[in-house]
């Protein structure tokens, strides 16, 4: 670890980086399993060399657990990386799709599970930057975890290739692009360690995913329409 500091308040960031609307996302840490998982995303952060520099001991002073702890779980903090970014998909995707299903139309729908998106990136910075930055660096099997990611982004797009013509459009032909898009514009901004903000991302992150599917035009009162909703327009 870079030089003694103080332990940070458990349970992520400070709720004002939240959206304001309902309840903080919190990735939850009923367990020793999934303490260990939001103490990886925090150590991993904390060092200049992120994954391939953190130890095992670094993880257990997040988790405040001892070492013997740690490895009844886990054989080495590359083993807990994976998990804890397995992990924090699986919740915030399931997220992303209710928000898609509660809403009336796709498009609307598709805003909304992107709002959900960046809400859990703006509450778990350090997680979010685990499943992206440092998947990437991790060489082939992190590159193949990330992709696996992106493969599941296109549940959230079927819907959309109802509206095109299957002849100049065929289903999945979007998906890869699209996705490869949303993710450069995360992983730029974690990369920089800047906040993911919802306030200033959303916009553009939803016209990157519908203008494919509904046009620009069309995208665009979308936009307008779900800021005024928000205050915002």
């Amino acid at each position: 670890m870079n030089g003694e500091r103080a332990a940070p308040p458990r349970g992520g960031t400070s709720a004002n980086s939240c959206r304001p609307q309902g309840r903080p996302r919190r990735f939850p840490t009923p367990n020793v399993h999934e303490r260990i998982h939001a103490a990886t995303a925090r150590a991993v952060a904390a060092e200049d060399g992120g994954l391939r520099a953190v130890s095992a001991e670094a993880i257990c002073f997040e988790a405040e657990i001892p070492i013997e702890t740690f490895h009844e779980h886990f054989a080495d903090p590359r083993q807990a990386a994976f998990s804890a970014v397995e992990s924090f998909a699986d919740i915030a995707m399931a997220d992303c799709r209710a928000a898609l299903a509660a809403a009336p139309d796709w498009p609307q729908g598709i805003w909304d599970a992107l709002a959900v998106y960046l809400d859990w990136g703006a509450c778990e910075p350090d997680l979010a930057r685990l499943a992206t930055v440092e998947m990437l660096a991790a060489g082939a099997e992190g590159v193949e975890l990330l992709r696996s990611l992106m493969d599941a982004f296109a549940i959230f797009l079927m819907r959309g290739y109802k509206l095109l013509d299957p002849r100049l459009q065929p289903p999945g032909s979007l998906d890869e692009p699209i996705a490869a898009e949303v993710l450069g514009v995360v992983h730029d901004r974690l990369e920089r360690r800047r906040q993911l903000e919802p306030v200033t991302l959303l916009p553009d992150l939803a016209r990157t995913v519908l203008a494919p599917f509904i046009g620009e035009a069309e995208t665009e009162r979308l936009v307008s329409r779900m800021l005024r909703r928000e205050g915002r327009g």
